[in-house]
């Protein structure tokens, strides 16, 4: 995964050995060379909150419900603010995707809900743009090939030795969701038809993705929701470290060896101090906490606190803060499995002599390990979920709608939870 490090000449001696330059432009996220007619959606397993399920489309792109605000958000960062693209997944465009009726509510209720797919011939309007530029590196192994069912692609992903809770109750109550039933929030085209917003996986070239979600300012209510929503969402704030933070945690998983869990429920129950230890939690690898990091981790907190201080059209209500790391490093592990079981370890190519285990259960930190190889590794931060954001697209309605929002002035309670995270990152690094 690249990390923009575009950074005043001041920083750059702080951040440079746990940052990499970006790409220009993207690769293409995926490869239309012999692909079937359609292709199924599985579940993104490395989802760790949210209310809407993210779905594998390709190896290197994700799709999840649209709603027109979060599309809006997208499309206005490129013609208003493109100092916010550094924070944001790759935008995409929009994909039709299809739920096929599995009948009565009973019948869908008591079998398995139909898998969700993206038929071509409904999406000639996103394949057209990328034909000519896959046509060239169809021979590459980066390109991202449409395998032909859901078995073949659970096989062929990195990321599907395992199923994060979270992804899966989410991807299931989608399923249901839209198989049959209609959806007030997202945006339908038909009866079994409803489109996605298509953007890119944050998680592409890590083995053992850590994720932490972090539901970001005081206030998580968007414009114009009932009355009931809003009451209940401000109980949540005032019942969280979002009323004295202006951040809590939404979702966490990370791993020293095997896989740890924590979902938003869990975060909800924490205390201010919990909430900074669930920080040195994070980055913890089981052996030290890793605060290599935590440089880098300031100064990307304090550049985005600078365009949210002058994005005085936009608010980013129940957005998150994502921070993702890799989990995994040769050095650091060593298998502790059945070695002569093939099914246990999975071969990497691009690392010669190097075996890794089917499941981060199998592995076995080493008891030495030089502090000067963490200094090697990378941390990104992102912001995502836009759901109920307000953009400078939609601001003059949101503004003509809600009391609270105020003409040249920027989203303060995101700021405030900004400030929060730059004084508790600054508190573990010197402690």
């Amino acid at each position: 995964m690249n990390i923009n490090t575009k950074s005043d000449s001041s920083d750059n001696s702080k951040v440079s050995d746990v940052s990499s330059s970006s790409c220009s432009t993207p690769e293409p996220p995926f490869d239309l060379s012999n692909s079937p007619s359609s292709v199924p959606l599985i579940p993104f397993t490395n989802q760790v909150g949210g209310h809407a399920s993210f779905l594998r489309f390709t190896e290197k792109a994700l799709c999840k419900p649209m709603t027109l605000r979060e599309k809006e958000f997208y499309e206005s960062i490129e013609r208003f603010n493109p100092t916010l693209k550094e924070f944001t997944p790759i935008y995409l465009g929009v994909i039709n995707v299809s739920y096929p009726s599995n009948g009565n509510i009973e019948k869908r209720f008591n079998k398995t809900p139909s898998t969700p797919e993206v038929i071509l011939e409904k999406n000639k309007h996103i394949f057209e743009g990328f034909k000519k530029s896959v046509n060239h590196r169809r021979s590459k192994s980066s390109d991202s090939k449409i395998p032909n069912s859901p078995s073949e692609r659970k096989k062929n992903s990195r990321s599907n030795r395992f199923h994060n809770p979270w992804s899966l109750k989410m991807y299931k109550n989608m399923c249901y969701k839209f198989s049959g039933e209609e959806s007030n929030s997202t945006v339908s085209i038909g009866n079994d038809t409803h489109q996605f917003i298509l953007l890119q996986d944050l998680t592409d070239g890590l083995r053992y993705p850590c994720v932490l979600d972090l539901k970001m300012g005081d206030r998580q209510y968007g414009v114009g929701c009932s009355l009931k929503k809003k009451e209940s969402q401000i109980r949540k704030v005032q019942g969280t470290t979002s009323a004295a933070l202006g951040v809590r945690v939404c979702g966490m998983q990370i791993t020293s060896g095997s896989y740890f869990f924590q979902n938003k429920y869990d975060g909800r129950k924490l205390t201010v101090e919990q909430f900074k230890q669930t920080l040195v939690k994070f980055l913890h690898n089981g052996r030290v906490v890793l605060k290599n990091f935590i440089p880098y981790i300031i100064h990307k907190l304090k550049k985005l606190k600078s365009v949210i201080s002058e994005a005085h059209q936009y608010r980013l209500f129940s957005s998150s803060l994502l921070l993702i790391y890799d989990g995994f490093w040769p050095e650091d592990f060593e298998f502790c499995g059945d070695e002569n079981n093939s099914e246990k370890k999975d071969q990497d190519d691009s690392l010669p002599g190097c075996s890794y285990p089917s499941t981060p259960n199998t592995l076995k930190l080493k008891d030495k390990i030089p502090l000067e190889t963490y200094t090697k590794r990378k941390i990104d931060i992102k912001i995502i979920d836009f759901t109920n954001c307000v953009s400078p697209l939609n601001f003059d309605d949101s503004l003509a709608l809600d009391s609270e929002i105020t003409v040249g002035t920027p989203d303060d309670g995101y700021i405030k939870g900004l400030d929060s995270l730059i004084l508790f990152f600054n508190e573990i690094l010197n402690e």
